[in-house]
């Protein structure tokens, strides 16, 4: 039981050291890819939604 625990604790240290190691770089990809998906999924959006007003008006 307690080589168990130890063996967790050790592991989860050494996933933290690396998390800590690599967030500024994660972080940045991260919220980097998440601004272009928001932009993508907005520009989507409204290009449906312009292209459905266009198409809507001229049938009325």
């Amino acid at each position: 039981m307690m080589r168990k625990s130890m063996g967790m604790m050790t592991l989860t240290s050494l996933v933290l050291d690396r998390r800590n190691l690599t967030s500024a770089n994660h972080g940045d990809w991260m919220m980097r890819n998440w601004i272009q998906a928001t932009m993508k999924v907005a520009m989507t959006s409204m290009a449906l939604q312009w292209t459905r007003t266009e198409w809507i008006i001229p049938n009325r």
